[in-house]
């Protein structure tokens, strides 16, 4: 599935004449992959293993469509992504080993103010869940990820939480992409 104004897209910039064009076509075929991937089978782990690294994965791939729309509009760290449900749910007293973990990896980035942000996340200072999910998508692909790091397979509300998360990336990665296209001018 593609973004929900691809088709728009091309129909106003002349079906891919514009000479950004592979870079909106990335961040297209980031989001497909992100929104078309549900579930791992992976040999010789529990479903509910399985289920976190699938939920962790979807995460990651979320963020690289994320960061490819970005480029491609240049809009660089200005998607937002808020849920008040989802926040509730990260900042919720009975999470504090996902928070603690959560903040413990954040505190090891080489990103300069990730833990900050994600401090101020956690404090109630603001909403943006982004710095929870760069946090997971750095420790999913440079980090030391396991399930059991943040006890995903013991909490199946932890893995629902996980992708709600990646599900809440992608709605306003298509709707950033959505309006967009709204301000393209037809020629």
């Amino acid at each position: 599935m593609s973004f929900t104004s691809w088709r728009e897209f091309l129909r106003k910039t002349k079906n891919n004449q514009s000479p950004k064009f592979d870079k909106f076509s990335r961040a297209n075929a980031r989001y497909q992959l992100a929104i078309g991937a549900k579930a791992l089978d992976i040999e010789g782990l529990s479903a509910s293993t399985t289920d976190a690294y699938s939920a962790a994965l979807r995460i990651t791939l979320a963020y690289s469509a994320l960061e490819a729309l970005e480029v491609a509009i240049g809009a660089k760290n200005q998607i937002i992504v808020t849920n008040a449900e989802i926040a509730n749910v990260f900042r919720d007293e009975k999470e504090s080993k996902l928070r603690g973990g959560i903040l413990e990896i954040a505190k090891t980035s080489q990103h300069t103010n990730l833990y900050s942000n994600v401090q101020a996340f956690f404090a109630g200072n603001c909403d943006d869940l982004r710095p929870i999910i760069y946090t997971i998508r750095n420790l999913m692909c440079h980090g030391t990820f396991t399930a059991n790091r943040l006890d995903l397979p013991q909490s199946k509300k932890r893995r629902v939480l996980f992708h709600n998360l990646a599900g809440e990336t992608l709605q306003a990665v298509d709707s950033r992409f959505t309006l967009f296209v709204s301000r393209i001018r037809e020629n």
